[in-house]
């Protein structure tokens, strides 16, 4: 019983898409509609869309901008393409 730690068991049941772009717009209601896509040989493919509240979307977006910022430059330090694990 419990929660499952994140990620090892739940990986494996949910879906998971390379995104390389994405189009955002207003979907009212101080919400923002996220299309995210994955190019395919040159070809935008739309894998899934989100609906994220306007202000909690700055917080998140601040936030996984702080963390981009870490990997790329741990990245540049390591070499890219080293793995970690």
């Amino acid at each position: 019983m419990g929660m499952e730690k994140f990620p090892a068991k739940m990986l494996g049941h949910i879906p998971t898409y390379y995104i390389t772009d994405t189009i955002q717009e207003d979907a009212g209601g101080g919400n923002i509609r996220i299309w995210n896509y994955t190019r395919i040989r040159g070809v935008l493919v739309l894998r899934f869309q989100c609906i994220v509240a306007s202000t909690k979307l700055l917080t998140i977006s601040r936030n996984i901008n702080d963390f981009s910022k870490i990997i790329a430059h741990a990245e540049q330090v390591r070499g890219i393409g080293d793995h970690v694990h």
